[in-house]
């Protein structure tokens, strides 16, 4: 009487993947994820090199100048992004400061000390401009919509650029 119920195993291995295959695709999506936000992380951060290098090379463009200088570099890192980076995507703001001197006291919540001849000739009297990029995407996979995470994630660069040499302007 017993016969029936106990020695058969049949239909036990689908039972066992019902409950495996769920975790194993969220295990991938998951992955899915990674993959993208670090492929996300490279790309940003390369274009964002290669633009600022760009730019210190361009004689017609002066550094100093943060209204010049912003869209100039977004449109070098949509450039420089292979395509995978949209206007839309990315937030530039940069800012523009006369020495080290000024960005450290703005940085610490001081005023700045206007004496310019004390600095005249000194490493810390040339221009520096700071940059943020901020690139925003929406997630790969319904995922972490389900999980409750916000619609999409940001990414932050900020770069402090002090080395604003540009070739002398030979006539």
């Amino acid at each position: 009487m017993t016969d029936g119920f106990v020695n058969h195993q049949g239909g036990s291995l689908s039972v066992d993947v019902a409950f495996v295959m769920p975790v194993v695709l969220i295990v991938l999506m998951m992955m899915f994820e990674l993959a993208r936000m670090a492929l996300v992380l490279i790309i940003g951060n390369l274009a964002l090199d290669t633009a600022l290098q760009d730019l210190r090379m361009d004689d017609t463009i002066d550094l100093t100048e943060a209204a010049v200088v912003a869209p100039a570099l977004k449109e070098a890192v949509l450039i420089h992004g292979f395509g995978y980076l949209k206007d839309d995507d990315i937030e530039m703001e940069v800012k523009a400061y006369r020495d080290l001197a000024t960005y450290g006291a703005l940085m610490a919540g001081e005023e700045p000390d206007e004496d310019d001849e004390e600095q005249e000739g000194k490493a810390s009297s040339y221009p520096l401009i700071t940059v943020q990029m901020n690139i925003t995407q929406a997630w790969a996979t319904a995922l972490p919509g389900l999980m409750g995470f916000s619609g999409d994630h940001t990414y932050r660069y900020f770069e402090v650029l002090g080395n604003l040499y540009q070739q002398a302007v030979t006539q």
